[in-house]
C-alpha cells in the first residue's frame, strides 16, 4: 500500500510531458478547434477525466466537472433542435437524446449524498457520459449517412493521423489518471504496457493474420448484403488514401492510440464485449455494415489479448494488422506469417532449445515466397513468381544436401535433392496440356512434401545421432 500511495503522490501535475502533449496535440488540431468541432470535445474530455480524478479527493471538483459535462451535453441537444427545426432530418434527435442522457447523469451525480442517492465516483459518470456521447455520434452518423458519405473526408495528410489519434492516446492516460492520481510507472503498468515476453509476441502475430484473414468473409458478405455500403467505403478508402507513407504512420500510431484507450485504461473496467462495442463505434465510416462487425471481433481477439497478456501484445497484434493491411496485395500477411515463424523461432531459443536447422531453411524458404509476393504485386510480373519460387525450392534443396552431408546419408539426401529439383521443373513447366493440367498441382505438391520430409528426416537424423 505504501509503495501505491508514493507511486501516486509522485505524479501530481509535475509531469511537464503531459502538458506539452496537450499543447502540441491543439496546435497541431487547429484550426479544427472550434466551438462545435469534434476535436473539442475530445480534448474537453481529456480534461474533464483529470478533473474527474481530482474529484475523488475534491467534492468541488466532481461537482464542477459533473456540471461542466451537463452543460456540455445541453449545448449538443439544444444545438441539434435548433438544427432539426422545422425540416425533416430526424438524424439529429440521436444528439438530442444523448445530450439530455449526459444531462441526467450530472444530475444524478450532483444529487448524490443527498435524497438517499450514494455519492457516484466522478470517473465512472464521466466514463458514462464519454460511452453515451460516443453511441450518440455512431448512431447520427449510421442515420444521416454522412459516415459512408466520401464527400465528407478528405485525402490524409502527415497531419491527420496526428489528429486522429492523439486524442485517444491522451484520453487513455488521463483515463487512468495520468499526472494526476498516477505517476508515470504505476502508469504503464495500470495500462498493462509492459515489456511483453518472445511467444506472447507471436501470439501477437497470430492475432494479426487472423484479422486480415477475416476481413475477407467480412468484405464479401458485405458486396453481397449492403452493396452500395460496399461501393462507399471503398470510394472513402481510395479518397482518403495519399500513400504507403502517411497509411504506416497512421498505422502504428492508431495501434498503440486506441489500444492504450479501450484495452489499457477501459477494459478492466468495462469488460471484454462492451470494450470491443466501443471500439467498433469509432469506426464510423464502416457504417453497419459486415466489415464493421469484423472490426468487433477483432476488438474480441485484442482484448483477448489484453485480459491473458497485456496490452502491448494487444497494441503489436493491431499495429501489425494494419500495417499488414497498408501493404499492397497479399504481401502483408505473408510478411506477418514470416515475421511470426522468426519469433517463434527465437522464442524456442529463448526457451533453451536448438532449432536452428529447422528454422533456416524455412526462413529462407519463406523470405523467398515473400519476396516473390512483393515482387509479383508491384510491378504486376508474374515471371516473377517463378524466379522466387525457383530460389525458394533451391534453397530447400541445398538444405536437404547439407543435411544429408551431415548425417552421411547420401540416399535419402539424393533423394530429397531430386524431388526439388522436380518441384522446380514441374514450376517451370506449366501450364500444362488441357486434358491433364490437374496433375500439374497434384505431383507438384508429392515433389514438394518429399523434399520437406526428406530434409526434416535428415536434420532429425542428425540430431538424434549429436
Amino acid at each position: 500500500m505504501a509503495a501505491s500511495q508514493g507511486g501516486r503522490s509522485g505524479g501530481t501535475f509535475r509531469n511537464s510531458w503531459a502538458l506539452g502533449l496537450a499543447v502540441a496535440a491543439v496546435v497541431l488540431g487547429t484550426p479544427g478547434l472550434l466551438l462545435s468541432s469534434y476535436h473539442l470535445l475530445q480534448w474537453s474530455a481529456v480534461a474533464l477525466v483529470l478533473l474527474a480524478f481530482v474529484g475523488r479527493r475534491a467534492r468541488s471538483a466532481a461537482a464542477t466537472t459533473a456540471a461542466l459535462a451537463g452543460l456540455g451535453g445541453l449545448y449538443v441537444a439544444a444545438d441539434s433542435l435548433l438544427r432539426i427545426g422545422g425540416t425533416a432530418d430526424h438524424s439529429h434527435w440521436a444528439y438530442v437524446a444523448g445530450g439530455l442522457l449526459v444531462s441526467g447523469v450530472s444530475l444524478v451525480h450532483l444529487a448524490g449524498g443527498s435524497h438517499r442517492l450514494p455519492r457516484l465516483d466522478p470517473v465512472v459518470s464521466i466514463s458514462v457520459q464519454l460511452g453515451i456521447g460516443l453511441i450518440a455520434r455512431w448512431s447520427y452518423y449510421l442515420i444521416s449517412g454522412v459516415g459512408l458519405d466520401p464527400g465528407g473526408y478528405l485525402p490524409d495528410t502527415w497531419r491527420t493521423p496526428v489528429v486522429a489519434e492523439l486524442p485517444l492516446l491522451a484520453l487513455g492516460l488521463a483515463g487512468v489518471g495520468v499526472a494526476v492520481f498516477r505517476g508515470w510507472g504505476p502508469t504503464l503498468i495500470r495500462l498493462g504496457i509492459i515489456r511483453p515476453t518472445w511467444w506472447q509476441s507471436v501470439y501477437a502475430m497470430t492475432v494479426a493474420m487472423f484479422v486480415v484473414l477475416l476481413g475477407w468473409p467480412a468484405n464479401v458478405l458485405t458486396y453481397l448484403l449492403t452493396p452500395h455500403a460496399y461501393d462507399a467505403i471503398n470510394a472513402i478508402q481510395a479518397k482518403t488514401d495519399t500513400g504507403l507513407a502517411v497509411a504506416l504512420v497512421f498505422a502504428v500510431l492508431a495501434g498503440v492510440s486506441e489500444e492504450t484507450l479501450f484495452r489499457g485504461a477501459l477494459q478492466p473496467r468495462a469488460g471484454i464485449v462492451l470494450t470491443a462495442l466501443l471500439f467498433a463505434a469509432i469506426h464510423l465510416q464502416y457504417g453497419a455494415t459486415p466489415i464493421l462487425a469484423s472490426v468487433f471481433v477483432a476488438g474480441l481477439a485484442y482484448g483477448w489479448l489484453r485480459q491473458r497478456m497485456n496490452t502491448t501484445t494487444a497494441i503489436m497484434a493491431h499495429a501489425s494488422y494494419d500495417i499488414a493491411v497498408s501493404l499492397p496485395g497479399g504481401i502483408g500477411w505473408f510478411g506477418l506469417l514470416l515475421v511470426a515463424v522468426g519469433l517463434a523461432a527465437i522464442a524456442f531459443r529463448a526457451d533453451g532449445h536448438r532449432w536452428s536447422r529447422y528454422v533456416a531453411p524455412l526462413a529462407t524458404f519463406g523470405a523467398f515466397i515473400v519476396l516473390g509476393a512483393g515482387v509479383i504485386v508491384v510491378t504486376g510480373n508474374n515471371i516473377a513468381w517463378k524466379a522466387f519460387g525457383t530460389a525458394a525450392f533451391l534453397s530447400g534443396a541445398i538444405a536437404v544436401v547439407l543435411e544429408g552431408l551431415r548425417s552421411r546419408s547420401i540416399a535419402l539426401g539424393a533423394g530429397g535433392l531430386l524431388a526439388w529439383l522436380i518441384a522446380v521443373a514441374i514450376m517451370w513447366s506449366v501450364p500444362w496440356p488441357e486434358q491433364v493440367w490437374w496433375l500439374a498441382p497434384l505431383a507438384w505438391a508429392i515433389a514438394i512434401a518429399a523434399g520437406v520430409g526428406a530434409w526434416y528426416r535428415l536434420a532429425s537424423s542428425g540430431y538424434e545421432s549429436g
